[in-house]
């Protein structure tokens, strides 16, 4: 892992471990405001991790729960890499992020993914787009 902050790599696993929570390839720490993402990935598998841990960071208003983010972000994850031409994440059989709710439910919440997807879109390409435009 690599991140930022002061925070050794080995010794964030092991915390994050010790703590019970998941890592899988990428963590975002709310204690620190970084993502950390496992070291020796394939591009594609990198896009995946960041694009779902940078929407577990959005969602951090400072009362965060990876639990109540994760089908938010999984979603989000889910249309920035195909929008991006990357597999997405196969989600676990017991994925269900609108079990039992309504119709004006899902659809509102069908909204604020796109949302959050778009808004994380434009946030990627700004960042991409060359510094200097009027240079040759």
């Amino acid at each position: 892992l690599s991140g930022d902050e002061g925070i050794e790599a080995g010794t964030l696993v092991d915390a994050v471990s010790e703590k019970g929570r998941y890592l899988g390839t990428g963590f975002y720490s709310p204690e620190s405001k970084a993502i950390l993402i496992r070291q020796g990935m394939e591009g594609n598998d990198i896009f995946r991790a960041l694009s779902y841990e940078i929407s577990m960071a959005r969602a951090d208003n400072g009362d965060f729960s990876r639990e109540a983010n994760a089908n938010k972000a999984y979603c989000v994850s889910y249309i920035l890499c195909k929008r991006s031409g990357v597999e997405p994440q196969k989600a676990d059989s017991g994925f269900k992020p609108f079990d039992g709710s309504d119709t004006k439910t899902i659809r509102a919440e069908l909204g604020k993914i796109r949302d959050e997807a778009n808004n994380i879109s434009s946030v990627i390409e700004k960042a991409l787009e060359p510094k200097d435009k009027g240079a040759r």
